[in-house]
């Protein structure tokens, strides 16, 4: 359920009006798989400010609920928002499948007889409503995450790779080094801000490694081409990684031509993210 924007026939605090002066927006969420791919976890904070609506939840009329809905699966649930700011619902990985949508609303638990909010724009001021059980009394801008049916499909190499900030070189966008156990990739500052704001987002997880992971493993393949390519990395624990991952793909390491597929290898690899991620672009417009 996506809430559209339009005109209701009382004063409403939505993302989308100025019917009321105040906020209602999601802070900090965060949607991942558990270990055992079992069940994805959502979390975050809501953040309400609105001083009649405060009031009317610390009397339990009203209640902030998550609305959580899946139109591949046709999963509908409703999850209560703890503590009237905390998000915190656990779904099992088998009832979602690709696009997910999350609608926080606050609504009516009692019947209201003259509701009046006091930051309501001058058009409602002098006016008052019967707000009757179920009515939607706050909006919050709905929340988009993607969710693979098949998890597991995108396989654990990433542990190889660690992200950090570059603090040597501010004039990269992105470069990479290598050490005895992990590939690393850098960021520039502005770029790790970014990365960090959408790591845990579910929905860029499949892109995020399309335009860091792959392209850095490519190069990395590549060099095998050269001579003693291969042998420089020798003994390294990543390198040991990619040789049991190229034998779980059903490839012979040996038979690889590293200068012309390096980076279909590459992609493979990793779990296919850039046929995800433009899959996930794909849904994203229905």
């Amino acid at each position: 359920m996506i809430i559209k924007e339009k005109f209701y026939p009382y004063p409403v605090l939505t993302y989308f009006s100025n019917d009321i002066i105040g906020e209602f927006s999601i802070e900090d969420i965060n949607v991942f798989i558990n270990t055992d791919k079992s069940k994805y976890v959502i979390s975050g904070i809501v953040r309400l400010l609105n001083p009649t609506i405060e009031e009317l939840i610390d009397s339990n009329s009203v209640e902030i609920i998550s609305h959580v809905e899946c139109r591949k699966t046709r999963y509908r649930q409703t999850f209560k928002i703890c503590n009237n700011s905390a998000i915190n619902c656990e779904i099992s990985s088998n009832f979602l499948e690709g696009n997910v949508d999350i609608q926080i609303i606050a609504v009516s638990k009692k019947r209201i007889e003259n509701y009046k909010n006091s930051e309501c724009h001058p058009d409602f001021k002098e006016l008052t409503f019967p707000i009757e059980v179920g009515q939607i009394l706050a909006v919050c801008k709905p929340y988009k995450f993607y969710a693979q049916r098949e998890p597991s499909k995108v396989k654990d190499l990433p542990s190889i790779f660690s992200i950090i900030k570059n603090v040597n070189d501010v004039t990269k966008s992105v470069d990479y080094k290598l050490n005895n156990e992990r590939i690393i990739v850098m960021l520039s500052k502005e770029n790790y801000f970014r990365y960090k704001t959408v790591m845990n987002n579910s929905y860029a997880q499949a892109l995020l490694s399309s335009m860091m992971l792959v392209p850095v493993l490519a190069i990395i393949l590549q060099s095998f081409s050269n001579e003693n390519g291969i042998a420089e990395h020798e003994g390294t624990e990543w390198l040991d990684s990619i040789r049991k991952r190229i034998n779980e793909c059903n490839l012979v390491f040996d038979d690889i031509d590293w200068e012309q597929d390096s980076l279909a290898i590459a992609n493979e690899l990793i779990g296919d993210p850039l046929s995800y991620g433009l899959k996930m672009l794909e849904e994203g417009g229905d």
